[in-house]
């Protein structure tokens, strides 16, 4: 028994890792050494150079910024009900119904309606499914 044991202890200190040499010592250590910063290598004119392009990005903008007076015509300044009108013309899509739900949930409720009754009569009509799938995927 004290045989097997002298046996084991001989096998188990022949795993013992041997010492690391100096030099693998030394690489590890210059490897996690933190890198030296200077302030000194920066260039001083970045600064500079980053002040440069944003006055030329505000000069660009000032240059042709529209200094007009006058009003342009502006769909998004047309009357609501011109607006509501070209909705209702058009099939229904989400931002139809996102732009008529800033007026009111009641519009929406309106503009459902109308949409609705347009592909009741679209489909009763006689023009098929196919013909009116295609003209909401066209729009």
């Amino acid at each position: 028994m004290k045989q097997k044991r002298d046996e084991l202890e001989s096998e188990l200190r022949s795993l013992i890792p041997a010492a690391p040499s100096d030099r693998m010592v030394n690489g590890i250590a210059d490897q996690l050494a933190p890198a030296p910063h200077s302030t000194a290598e920066q260039p001083s004119w970045t600064f500079g150079a980053i002040a440069f392009a944003v006055a030329a990005c505000l000069a660009l903008v000032i240059i042709w910024y529209p200094r007009s007076t006058e009003t342009t015509e502006n769909p998004s300044l047309a009357p609501v009900s011109s607006q509501r009108e070209a909705l209702l013309a058009k099939p229904p899509t989400m931002l139809a119904y996102r732009q008529v739900l800033v007026e009111s949930p009641d519009a929406v409720d309106e503009l459902l309606d109308r949409h609705a009754a347009r592909l009741l009569v679209a489909s009763s009509s006689g023009e098929g499914m196919s013909s009116l799938l295609q003209d909401l995927m066209s729009n």
